[in-house]
């Protein structure tokens, strides 16, 4: 297999990266869950200023790279199975910050026990 050079990512480094995202994305269907939703419960739980701080939906879209229209996509799902929720924002009644539930936290704790065998 042909590799590159100069600091460019090698095709072996590249096909192995895709193969690991293909196993994730098997693995988290196995929860219910998109790559990117999984990001999204994972940002609720290690947002900055605690579990229970909520997260913006336009930080989501930043670390994310998806337009806000794509973070209300992501995330609708998230709150239809109660794993996140929104609440209009104290400072602002256009945003609306999500929090990981309760139930969001049990899964991500689930996925976390069997991420080993991933």
């Amino acid at each position: 297999m042909e590799t590159l050079q100069n600091g460019h990512i090698q095709v072996e480094d590249a096909l192995e990266a895709i193969k690991l995202s293909l196993r994730l994305k098997k693995f988290l269907a196995a929860f219910g869950l998109k790559q990117q939703q999984f990001c999204v419960l994972l940002m609720l739980r290690t947002a900055p200023d605690g579990i229970n701080s909520g997260v913006n939906p336009k930080q989501i879209a930043k670390v994310l790279d998806v337009l806000p229209a794509g973070v209300t996509r992501i995330m609708k799902p998230l709150e239809s199975a109660q794993l996140i929720q929104r609440q209009i924002g104290k400072n602002d009644r256009r945003e609306m910050p999500a929090y990981l539930t309760d139930k969001g936290s049990a899964l991500l704790k689930k996925i976390q026990e069997q991420i080993s065998q991933f």
